[in-house]
């Protein structure tokens, strides 16, 4: 009897440890999920604007611009007077077709002190698009030019053609063209130049034969498979045309280059119907 009654005890007092066990267990498990949110904004505290910087500038170079805006507006918060922040939020802004917000930026990052020389062709790009073609012609680079990169040079050239053409100004716009031709003539923007002025003097096979090179050379451009897009129109090949559209809104970045293709692409498909 002594020895079943010992075993009882026993076996109570290991049922005790165990549902001791099982509430200690729980609560540290209860006290670990509701810590969880502390420790994730302690981590998020620990990062400096820098650190976002990176992440951003990464993002950016992936063509994740969503992601990299958000990583700037969160480096802004630590220290909105980071010019380096404020520069590729510029160029975000841009990416993403806010071309207000781009000139924004650019002038924020210009007075945090960012050479004026660092901004000028995100700036031009910003005013092509804004139809501000005569501001964008006045554009220049200032102080040592020898610092300026050819193929700096050779875009800001590329961008005031395309203004020239906008403003139906075909001389100026081929000079600008063999200014940037010869500074260097194996840019993807210089071609593209180049096949829209061939597109605008009517020597659309000139122009079709740069831009099939182009889209061999630079496959996701949104811009050279639009143009590729109204050359085939241009042709009378609307198949076509409605194929090249399709890829230029699968490769945009921007809302307003996404509605434009759209609506060419419709255009395209009512002469298909």
């Amino acid at each position: 009897m002594e020895q079943r009654r010992s075993k009882d005890k026993s076996k109570k007092a290991k049922l005790l440890d165990r549902e001791r066990t099982m509430d200690t267990s729980w609560i540290k498990r209860a006290l670990c999920i509701a810590a969880l949110p502390l420790f994730l904004q302690g981590c998020e505290k620990s990062k400096d604007p820098q650190t976002y910087l990176a992440q951003a500038t990464q993002e950016y170079e992936e063509e994740d611009y969503e992601q990299s805006l958000i990583h700037l507006k969160s480096a802004l918060k630590m220290d909105p007077s980071h010019a380096q922040v404020r520069r590729l939020l510029a160029d975000v802004w841009f990416k993403l077709g806010e071309a207000k917000a781009c000139v924004e930026e650019l002038q924020k990052a210009e007075d945090l002190g960012i050479n004026p020389n660092h901004l000028l062709l995100t700036r031009a790009r910003c005013l092509l698009v804004q139809n501000d073609f005569d501001t964008l012609l006045a554009l220049h680079y200032t102080g040592n030019l020898l610092k300026i990169s050819n193929q700096d040079k050779a875009i800001l050239y590329a961008l005031k053609a395309q203004a020239s053409l906008k403003k139906h100004q075909f001389n100026q716009a081929l000079d600008y063209l063999d200014q940037a031709e010869e500074t260097m003539d194996d840019l993807s923007e210089v071609k593209w130049t180049k096949a829209l002025w061939l597109a605008h003097q009517n020597q659309i096979e000139d122009a079709m034969d740069l831009i099939r090179e182009l889209t061999e050379k630079e496959p996701k451009d949104a811009k050279i498979w639009a143009l590729k897009g109204d050359l085939y129109r241009l042709q009378q090949k609307p198949s076509h045309a409605e194929m090249s559209y399709s890829k230029a809104l699968l490769t945009a970045t921007n809302r307003l280059d996404q509605r434009d293709y759209y609506l060419y692409r419709a255009l395209t498909r009512v002469f298909l119907n």
